[in-house]
C-alpha cells in the first residue's frame, strides 16, 4: 500500500497524530503550518491539535492534501548542485583575477553555458562579493548605483551622495562588484562603476 492510500484513509485521530508528526519532522511553526492549509493564522491548527476544532473533517482534508503534497516534495528528483566545466571554471578564474588584483573583467557567451551559476557560486563561497542583477527596470547609472548601494547598506538617498558612499565603503575593502545582465552594458554604466575603487567583474 502506497503512502498517498493511507493517507487517504486518516480517521480524526490519524490525521491530528500525523499533523503532530509533520510539525515535529518539518520544525515549522503552526502559523507556517497553518498558511499551508490555507489559513492565515495557526488558530486552525492549534484547535484541531488540541480537539476543538468544530468542523474537523473539513481540516482532516486539507491535512490530507498537506501530506500528499509533502510526501510528492521527498519523493521527487533533487535540483542539481553546482557543477564546475570549463567554462565555469573559466569565468571563477576571471572574478578571482578581479577579486585580488582589483582588476576589470568582462565574461560573454552564449546563455546556458553556465556563467551565472559560476557568478553565484563565487559569490556564495566569498561573501565579501557583491553580487547584483540589472533588469530593464534598473538598467541605469541611476538604478545600478541603486542595486549597488542596497548591497552595501547605503543610507544616502540623494544619487551624488550614494555614489561618494559606495567608494567610501569599496575604498581598501577589497571587495568585487559582480554584475550580473542580459541586456548589453553601455558604456556610460561601465565607466561609472570602472571609477568605484575595488573589483568589478561584468558578465553578459
Amino acid at each position: 500500500m502506497s503512502a498517498n492510500e493511507k493517507i487517504l484513509k486518516l480517521t480524526e485521530n490519524d490525521a491530528r497524530t500525523a499533523l503532530f508528526d509533520y510539525k515535529k519532522r518539518s520544525g515549522k511553526s503552526q502559523g507556517a503550518i497553518g498558511r499551508e492549509l490555507g489559513f492565515t493564522n495557526g488558530s486552525a491548527v492549534s484547535q484541531f491539535l488540541s480537539g476543538t476544532y468544530e468542523t474537523p473533517h473539513t481540516m482532516i482534508e486539507k491535512i490530507q492534501r498537506l501530506l500528499q503534497i509533502s510526501d510528492m516534495q521527498e519523493v521527487s528528483p533533487k535540483r542539481p548542485g553546482f557543477c564546475m566545466t570549463s567554462i565555469s571554471q573559466q569565468v571563477t578564474n576571471l572574478i578571482k583575477l578581479c577579486h585580488v588584483q582589483g582588476e576589470l573583467g568582462v565574461a560573454y557567451g552564449d546563455p546556458g553555458v553556465g556563467k551565472t551559476m559560476a557568478v553565484r557560486n563565487y559569490a556564495n563561497e566569498h561573501p565579501d562579493a557583491v553580487i547584483i542583477t540589472v533588469s530593464p527596470t534598473n538598467a541605469t547609472i541611476t538604478g545600478v548605483n541603486e542595486l549597488i548601494a542596497d548591497k552595501l547598506k547605503v543610507k544616502e538617498k540623494l544619487s551624488r551622495r550614494i555614489t561618494a558612499e559606495i567608494i567610501a565603503k569599496l575604498k581598501g575593502s577589497k571587495r568585487v562588484i559582480i554584475v550580473d545582465e542580459t541586456l548589453p552594458f553601455f558604456s556610460p554604466r561601465l565607466t561609472l562603476l570602472a571609477v568605484n575603487p575595488g573589483g568589478f567583474f561584468y558578465q553578459t
